[in-house]
């Protein structure tokens, strides 16, 4: 268990850090705060755009194999539209975190 906790950070940790891990381990040349907070933000919405993706999808199926069922149908066609709704804030949130980074630099 703790070998794979400490696999799991040093991924996360390159991941956010943007270097190898042994920068992280050791925090040599390590890089600034607002590209920490980007790296970070990029994950997050990576995260939430693989979670909408995978809600429409099983939205989808739930559609499928309603069979014409009203009650299920309604609950699927719920479903798509939070789905597709959450997308569009992750991407539209992706768009404006871009565009304030581009300001900053």
């Amino acid at each position: 268990m703790y070998r794979l906790f400490l696999s799991i950070s040093i991924v996360l940790g390159e991941i956010i850090f943007a270097k190898s891990a042994s920068a992280v381990l050791f925090f040599s040349d390590s890089p600034g705060l607002a590209e920490v907070v980007g790296n970070l933000t990029g994950l997050l919405l990576k995260i939430l755009g693989l979670a909408g993706v995978t809600a429409f999808i099983v939205a989808g199926i739930m559609y499928f194999v309603s069979h014409g069922n009203s009650e299920k149908t309604e609950v699927a066609k719920k479903y798509l539209k939070y789905s597709i709704i959450g997308l569009v804030i992750a991407i539209g949130s992706f768009v404006i975190i871009k565009q304030i980074a581009g300001l900053l630099e």
